[in-house]
């Protein structure tokens, strides 16, 4: 996922739970900022990785992940694939 697709995944979401894109960057990083930061490119992929999956997580079941946005794979996934 590119910053480009992680920002909108991420507007969709706040949009569909009436808040502010700050207010979700403080929930999923503690940085209010976070969005601006990755609009211009400095964040970093561990971060932006654990915002993405953070988000996939709490996302609610009736509100679809976009199909052209790769979904990150859940913890449970990415365990089940490290003891294979």
């Amino acid at each position: 996922m590119n910053g480009e697709q992680r920002a909108a995944v991420f507007r969709l979401y706040a949009e569909s739970q009436g808040i502010t894109i700050a207010s979700l960057a403080t929930y999923l990083t503690s940085n209010a900022c976070y969005f601006d930061r990755l609009a211009v490119g400095r964040v970093t992929l561990r971060t932006a990785e654990k915002a993405a999956m953070r988000l996939s997580e709490i996302r609610p079941a009736d509100l679809p992940w976009p199909d052209d946005i790769p979904r990150p794979a859940s913890h449970d996934e990415d365990r089940r694939g490290e003891a294979a």
